[in-house]
């Protein structure tokens, strides 16, 4: 088995994030609670089960732009922005989340403390350091306005158009799909990606101590949930996590 970094501790981890060299290239993470491959949520079903990706996403983003206009502050201007702010409400996307913020990212992956998968031990925050690749930004008109029509995966740093998106300094990668042995391809085995990729692996045991020195250093559902919904969950936490359940 190769040799893979694991932090056991904040400390650890951010003795991790200090070896990414200091330059002009700009360093994307990702924390997930599990070890699975970096795939947007609306191309993990089966071809088999669904067989026209496109148009389930398109019928999906219409519905949402006609019900959620009467909660929205920012009227989104294309059809990638309305994209954005689905995915960071919970619609199944061809987005993938990322965050400038190191230890965002490390919240994200530790924030499930009870986390029972026992197909896995370990959480993992991803690392994209696109060095080389500035031609894969989205920066095609073409792309704002057909984001389901790009022919490559791209990376997509949004404007401030949501609180939760500031709060959370949030950048996408947009995915095409593209088949490997029939099935879509996630950008850790894509060539063109998986090079400018590294990650770190965090113990599920560790989950509760990392959760809480996050928390002191003021990473915290309220911090990147701006909103009543990451108040009350705080303070849910806060005050019942001592007391039993029935």
């Amino acid at each position: 088995m190769k040799k893979v970094d694991v932090a056991y501790s904040l400390s650890d981890y951010v003795i991790w994030v200090k070896k990414m060299p200091y330059d002009i290239a700009v360093t994307y993470y990702r924390g997930q609670p599990d070890d699975y491959d970096l795939l947007p949520r609306i191309f993990r079903y089966s071809k088999s089960k669904c067989k026209d990706i496109k148009n389930l996403e398109n019928d999906m983003l219409k519905e949402f732009r006609i019900k959620a206009r009467a909660f929205l502050d920012y009227e989104p201007k294309n059809n990638l922005e309305w994209l954005a702010i689905a995915q960071h409400y919970g619609l199944k996307t061809r987005l993938l989340d990322w965050t400038e913020n190191a230890l965002a990212a490390l919240w994200f992956c530790v924030r499930e403390e009870n986390n029972n998968n026992k197909n896995t031990e370990f959480g993992v925050v991803w690392s994209l350091r696109p060095i080389k690749l500035s031609s894969y930004y989205v920066d095609d008109e073409n792309d704002f306005k057909n984001p389901f029509k790009i022919d490559s995966t791209k990376i997509y740093k949004p404007s401030y158009i949501s609180k939760r998106i500031i709060a959370q300094s949030g950048v996408f990668t947009l995915h095409n799909w593209e088949e490997v042995d029939n099935k879509p391809n996630p950008i850790n085995r894509n060539k063109d990606y998986k090079t400018f990729l590294k990650s770190i692996y965090i113990p599920k045991n560790c989950f509760g101590k990392i959760k809480k020195e996050l928390k002191e250093y003021g990473i915290h559902k309220v911090t990147l949930f701006p909103g009543l919904d990451g108040l009350c969950e705080t303070m849910n936490e806060f005050y019942t996590s001592s007391l039993d359940n029935l």
